[in-house]
């Protein structure tokens, strides 16, 4: 029973805490933004700690947002912005998300050796095997934003083929690509894209440190319940023992008390 309710004190303190390696699962909403499952038909509020799996689509309107864990540790992020339509293609290294329209921020920092993280876009694709970038496409062209080491970005031709060769993209630069076209048209990040990036990365930092927080203190109740459950063990033993002795010392003292003298007749 006491494990049950430490399971249950722990799921309502840390919300999002109960990752499993290697499962994607939503971190954060903003707003109401809804998931369909996939091979079911209708749409559903995302949450807090819900699983993510293979060909799940979100969707997000004005003001939402959805943000999903790929690991346990949080080291693999991704910001699926407002207006946007995206599917989760694969949810385990390599990763792959579909694009269909509007934005998404990537911030990949652990992917296994020679293991890649993609984002596809009805004009091309932009992968990685660890940095910070976005990608955005209104379906006819996509913008690939470049903010943390390095990015490759891969044109797609009108059969769904990839484009031979790639560009490169280093940090503070974005690739522009219009559909069924090789990459080559270069640009600088502006300010607002650069200062967009740093405050995703400061919330999301703060959001991560207000869940170990809550992991501490939920660390904290479980010791403290723990250690109410030993000292009750205890009493409860220190009590049994207790009366155990003073039924010993009865059944000694009835043994140890005089018989009355028989007294005899003249």
């Amino acid at each position: 029973m006491r494990t049950f309710i430490v399971a249950v004190a722990l799921f309502f303190l840390c919300g999002a805490s109960s990752f499993a390696e290697n499962q994607t699962k939503i971190f954060y909403v903003k707003g109401k933004p809804n998931i369909m499952k996939e091979g079911l038909p209708n749409w559903k509020a995302c949450k807090v700690n819900m699983p993510v799996g293979n060909g799940d689509r979100i969707k997000t309107e004005k003001e939402e947002a959805v943000e999903i864990s790929f690991l346990a540790d949080r080291s693999n992020m991704m910001k699926i912005e407002e207006n946007t339509d995206a599917y989760i293609r694969k949810c385990e290294a390599p990763y792959r998300i579909e694009l269909l329209n509007g934005a998404a921020m990537a911030l990949i920092k652990k992917l296994p050796r020679g293991s890649t993280f993609e984002i596809a876009t009805p004009a091309g694709l932009s992968g990685a095997r660890g940095t910070g970038w976005r990608s955005s496409t209104s379906g006819a062209s996509a913008d690939f934003q470049c903010y943390e080491s390095t990015i490759y970005v891969k044109g797609i031709d009108q059969n769904g083929n990839m484009i031979e060769g790639e560009l490169t993209v280093k940090s503070g630069w974005q690739a522009f690509l219009d559909r069924f076209e090789k990459p080559e048209r270069l640009g600088k990040l502006s300010d607002d894209d650069i200062a967009r990036w740093n405050q995703w990365k400061n919330e999301l930092e703060g959001r991560l440190k207000e869940m170990e927080s809550r992991l501490s203190r939920a660390s904290t109740l479980d010791s403290k319940i723990n250690q109410l459950e030993s000292q009750k063990l205890d009493a409860k033993e220190a009590l049994a023992q207790e009366r155990a002795e003073a039924r010993q010392e009865s059944r000694q003292e009835s043994r140890q008390e005089p018989r009355e003298e028989e007294t005899g007749g003249e």
